[in-house]
């Protein structure tokens, strides 16, 4: 952090500047507050690039995207004012270092820190993904350490700079460290490149160094495209989750899903080797619930319960990241509890036993029948049916379960109206995201059922506010539906997106 200068303003868009927290190739980041004192992170974009109006209309774009955005291990979009001279935009202050400087000052982080790392900013992916946003620029100096978890910051903006002229070619972004191939080769691109990063990021938080050297920017994308990661001193129980990320082929490499419950039972085998642990699923690809995802392989990886090795000393020059702890280690306790639950306190074959101190790198498929601690998207794709679409429009009930925020679903004028999506199987409901068009929805429920007929109310809405509206719901049923019972206008309801999460 430093000081401002002459040269930096002491306002922006209400917001006061106290700091100068970095810079970058976008702008630079200031310590800000808003008018009631509460401390946020503005960023201010540069100059020459404010001027540019192709990155103004995608800076625009991903704004909107970035605004969808919602979980625990991101710093969530505040505040965007696009169209300013210069633009800039507001994230939540994230008090803490990056994952760049920590390991820079203090060296590589021991193993089971790592598990819990790649835990967090995992599920930080699977925000940004279901958002329908892809962060393009995830790096350690994009992780911020805070007291209670990792935060993932600037998820999707980095694709508002690849639309300026200097920056067609994205590999003229900068080093290509954590890019993957087919960001190098400039070919269509998934989220899945995500994952890439992810794997370097968790190598270079094992070994304190890049996966794929240093050099002249060409000379590392040639090793990024054609040769194998350099991960010699890492962890055995880390090398089969960080070379499977850093797949050349984006189909090869496992889901976000997937890696998070790998990291979360290969942390429970560290925690107490001696203790029954979950039986890990097979890593199959995780079922294409998004638009995002078309690839349909199996990664399959060793059994982490198999890989238990003596826990590295905690080291005493990181106590600025232990904070890394808390919430991942009440994941595995929960994990834990919700295998025994099923299994009935019995230690089931393939789970390792006290004292097993040898690594086993022999891939085992152990295939759960359920992971009730995943929390997906159910609703994606999905059929779904509604009372009525507006009509002599392609405003179709359709659009609200396609990913899309640039298509919708409009219903006639008549009350009452509903939007029904068929999830195929029952499921567990934990969250509806509903993104309007407008706040002509003053009145709603959501509910579920599990034949159709019989509904039950889970959630109830008396005062819409239009935008996204992010549900926090308990309820099951194979069937989910927004119930629209009273509107502020003469309009009909009208979603962008209807998504439904949960088990």
């Amino acid at each position: 952090m430093q000081p401002l200068t002459s040269d930096d303003p002491v306002m922006i868009g209400g917001y006061r500047l106290q700091a100068r927290l970095g810079a970058g190739g976008m702008g630079r980041v200031y310590l800000a507050f808003t008018p009631g004192g509460r401390p946020v992170a503005l960023k201010v974009v540069r100059s020459d690039l404010g001027g540019d109006q192709d990155f103004r209309v995608r800076f625009r774009q991903e704004i909107q995207a970035a605004q969808r955005v919602r979980g625990l291990y991101t710093a969530e979009l505040i505040d965007a004012d696009p169209a300013a001279t210069p633009p800039w935009l507001v994230t939540a202050y994230v008090q803490g270092p990056s994952l760049q400087e920590v390991v820079d000052n203090d060296g590589p982080m021991p193993e089971a820190m790592v598990f819990r790392l790649i835990a967090g900013v995992v599920e930080a992916l699977q925000a940004i993904h279901a958002a329908g946003v892809i962060h393009r620029d995830l790096k350690p100096s994009n992780v911020l350490l805070a007291h209670d978890g990792p935060r993932v910051i600037d998820f999707g903006i980095a694709r508002a700079l690849a639309a300026t002229p200097m920056t067609r070619s994205e590999i003229t972004m900068g080093s290509p460290d954590f890019m993957s191939p087919e960001q190098i080769l400039d070919l269509p691109v998934t989220p899945m490149i995500d994952v890439f990063a992810l794997g370097a990021l968790a190598a270079f938080a094992a070994i304190g160094r890049l996966p794929f050297g240093r050099g002249h920017i060409t000379e590392v994308a040639h090793r990024v495209v054609h040769e194998p990661p350099d991960l010699a001193g890492c962890p055995a129980g880390l090398v089969p989750l960080i070379q499977a990320c850093l797949a050349k082929k984006p189909e090869a490499r496992p889901a976000p899903g997937q890696i998070l419950q790998f990291c979360v039972a290969r942390a429970a085998a560290l925690a107490d080797p001696g203790q029954p642990r979950p039986a890990p699923a097979a890593i199959d690809a995780e079922p294409s619930r998004s638009a995002w995802s078309d690839h349909s392989a199996t990664v399959v990886l060793p059994d982490p319960a198999l890989l238990v090795s003596p826990p590295r000393p905690r080291s005493r020059r990181l106590p600025i990241v232990a904070g890394l702890t808390t919430i991942a280690l009440a994941a595995v306790v929960i994990a834990v509890a919700v295998a025994s639950h099923l299994s009935g306190g019995r230690t089931t074959a393939g789970r390792a036993t006290a004292g097993r101190a040898t690594a086993t790198r022999h891939p085992v498929t152990v295939r759960a029948p359920a992971r009730p601690h995943l929390v997906v998207l159910l609703s994606q794709g999905h059929p779904v049916t509604a009372s009525s679409d507006q009509p002599g429009t392609p405003w179709v009930a359709a659009n609200a379960v396609d990913g899309n925020l640039g298509t919708r679903w409009s219903s006639a004028f008549s009350d009452p109206q509903w939007l029904e999506v068929d999830l195929g199987a029952p499921h567990a409901i934990t969250k509806v995201v509903l993104d309007w068009e407008t706040a002509y929805a003053s009145a709603f429920q959501i509910q579920v059922s599990d034949n159709g007929v019989a509904w039950t109310d889970i959630y109830t809405m008396m005062g819409g506010t239009g935008g996204s509206q992010t549900l926090h719901v308990h309820g099951s049923g194979r069937y989910v539906r927004m119930y629209g019972t009273q509107r502020a206008t003469q309009w009909g309801y009208s979603l962008w997106e209807f998504q439904v999460f949960g088990t």
